[in-house]
């Protein structure tokens, strides 16, 4: 648990700002406490970031009768901290079981009635990142305190606890790479098709998979999400105005549809088109935050466009 003193510290430090030591200045404990936070963030963000999280080596896990054993090793977790088991770990599986409070855990989780033995269970071995105070050293006020208050720890020694659990230890990380895969098996490149799936809609579905209340991706078996092998970097809209039918041009990006004024449908080059009479036709762009544009703003616009070389003539 935070106390509200130590919640308020946190948020007057800043994992961008080192303290800069200079001739006369006096060092205070927040100046040592923002030291160490940036140091302290910058590693476990380079963790995060570079290496990601789990085993770095060792910390084979076996069992030896009733012992489970583990052996010494090194992780990271998923804040980016680093984990080192020096020697090592035994643990009794007896022992743990003739705890009350664990017999009681797993009775509960199991649905037996307290005191019958379980024929089988599943346990999980969890490694966690620990920080302890220690060192403790007299505090320079305490004179009048009782003894039990007249030390404060003048170290923070990290170091990890082993433990047993009835449920598999959440990997929210891991969780979401595994969902990005079903999900990526699902796209197809394809310029077939009247519907693409947008840069915005492909972002949203990526962000929900971090979201465990959001339905699971479907299986690789389900229709595939077409996906045009267009660019679509730096691109606002795109209009292929090749559905063939209906009254609507969509973008293929899928944030500013249009209404067809007019405008027929035709086969095209390679696909179907509109044929514009060039007169009063057009496909009409609702206002929208992907388009909507500034005087002065630049930006460029393409097209492509088979000329009817009659109607030029008709016209000339």
């Amino acid at each position: 648990m935070v106390s509200n003193a130590a919640s308020n510290q946190l948020k007057t430090l800043s994992d961008r700002k080192r303290v800069n030591y200079a001739i006369g200045m006096v060092l205070g404990k927040d100046d040592l406490d923002q030291e160490q936070y940036f140091f302290l963030n910058k590693n476990r963000l380079e963790n995060r970031l570079l290496h990601g999280y789990g085993t770095v080596c060792g910390l084979n896990v076996s069992a030896r009768g009733h012992e489970i054993v583990v052996t010494s090793g090194v992780a990271k977790d998923p804040k980016g901290n680093r984990i080192v088991v020096a020697v090592d770990q035994c643990a009794s599986l007896e022992q743990w079981l003739a705890d009350e409070e664990n017999r009681r855990a797993v009775a509960a989780h199991l649905g037996l009635p307290e005191g019958q033995p379980p024929a089988s269970l599943s346990l999980y071995v969890e490694l966690c990142y620990l920080e302890c105070e220690t060192d403790p050293i007299p505090k320079p006020d305490a004179l009048c305190l009782p003894e039990e208050e007249t030390a404060v720890a003048s170290r923070i020694t990290e170091t990890f606890e082993l433990r047993f659990g009835l449920e598999p230890p959440a990997q929210v990380a891991e969780d979401a790479v595994r969902d990005f895969g079903v999900l990526l098996e699902q796209l197809e490149i394809t310029r077939e098709g009247t519907r693409f799936l947008g840069k915005h809609e492909l972002q949203e579905m990526v962000r929900k998979l971090s979201d465990k209340g959001a339905p699971a991706p479907a299986t690789p078996t389900a229709s595939p999400f077409p996906v045009d092998p267009v660019d679509f970097d730096g691109i606002a809209a795109y209009w292929r105005l090749d559905e063939g039918t209906g009254a609507t041009a969509g973008d293929a990006l899928g944030a500013s549809d249009g209404v067809i004024e007019g405008a027929r449908w035709t086969s095209g080059l390679s696909a179907n088109s509109l044929r514009f009479d060039g007169v009063d036709d057009y496909v009409q762009i609702a206002h929208g935050p992907a388009i909507d544009l500034d005087v002065g703003d630049d930006y460029a616009l393409e097209a492509w466009i088979l000329v009817d070389q009659q109607a030029v003539t008709d016209r000339a």
